[in-house]
């Protein structure tokens, strides 16, 4: 839900993995806005992964800041199709949703889920991922598994430069 004090404040979006887009894909991360409480949606699905093979992107999860940007974060396998790695990646809208920045990768190691030794033979990361922002900053959390066990990893970027790169 918008909260911000902008021109949007009370909208309510959703975001979500839908794969109705493209066949024989995984499903891509999908964008609509609501501004009557959810009664109906004003956009029509708008598209926020931006890879060009349509690779698998899972889990979206959004924050407002104060100013109105929605900040997105999704896993996604992008960097190594049909393999059980991701990286997370991040997008955002300054315009309330009706257009996304290009995606950003957060991560800078990539993730492999069949390296997990917790019992659960590379099939199941959880669904453990979140975002928060403030004015000055996002903060992305996620799982991780960047040798043999899964971890919780968090990063602090600033809004005002969206490409962290190399910052976990």
């Amino acid at each position: 839900v918008d909260r911000s004090s902008g021109p949007l404040r009370g909208s309510v979006y959703v975001a979500w993995a839908d794969e109705s887009g493209v066949a024989a894909s995984g499903p891509d991360i999908l964008f609509s806005r609501s501004i009557d409480g959810g009664a109906t949606w004003c956009t029509p699905p708008v598209r926020i992964s931006d890879d060009a093979i349509h690779e698998y992107q899972w889990f979206p999860w959004m924050a407002v800041d104060p100013q109105g940007t929605i900040h997105v974060v999704f896993y996604d396998r992008r960097d190594a199709p049909g393999s059980d790695q991701f990286h997370v990646y991040y997008a955002r809208s300054t315009d309330g949703g009706i257009s996304f920045s290009s995606n950003t990768r957060v991560t800078n190691v990539i993730s492999d889920a069949s390296n997990e030794a917790g019992g659960w033979d590379g099939t199941f990361i959880g669904d453990y991922i979140g975002i928060a922002a403030d004015a000055n900053k996002m903060f992305p959390a996620w799982t991780d598994v960047r040798g043999d066990n899964m971890e919780g990893f968090f990063a602090s970027v600033p809004t005002s430069n969206p490409c962290p790169g190399a910052t976990a």
